[in-house]
């Protein structure tokens, strides 16, 4: 997986892997190390429709999390709705990554989880510290 020179082995051979669990847990790791690009393909090898939606939908949550990461230099803020929409693995992501003030504050504040909106909370205020 850290190889970029086998990854075209590795995405032939998701494919043909028996077990969809195996294959879906290569997919999902391969889905944060390949290009946004590429992520769609990967999702496509797995065999299974329903682990195969599940990989579909990491891909569309990766892309709002590079979107709401703050790291590209244009903040993009979700609506208190989106966020209380996204899944657990979504925000908890968001709350560890982000370092835009607004994505953290709704997290802290609409956050599914206590762990959410605390870790949410705790990089909020080191941000204001910084500032």
């Amino acid at each position: 997986m850290d190889s970029p020179a086998e990854w075209d082995s590795l995405l032939e051979i998701v494919g043909l892997e028996p077990d969809p669990s195996i294959a879906m847990s290569v997919v999902l790791r391969m889905l944060e190390r390949v290009p946004e690009a590429e992520r769609t393909v990967w999702a496509e090898r797995i065999p299974v429709e329903e682990k195969r939606s599940s990989a579909v939908l990491r891909v569309r949550e990766l892309r709002v999390l590079e979107a709401v990461s703050g790291a590209a230099g244009a903040e993009c803020v979700p609506t208190s709705d989106e966020v209380s929409g996204w899944s657990d693995w979504l925000q908890r992501r968001a709350s560890e990554e982000s370092i835009s003030p607004g994505v953290l504050e709704l997290l802290s504040r609409f956050g599914r989880t206590r762990r959410v909106r605390h870790l949410a909370s705790e990089r909020l205020r080191a941000l204001r510290r910084r500032q």
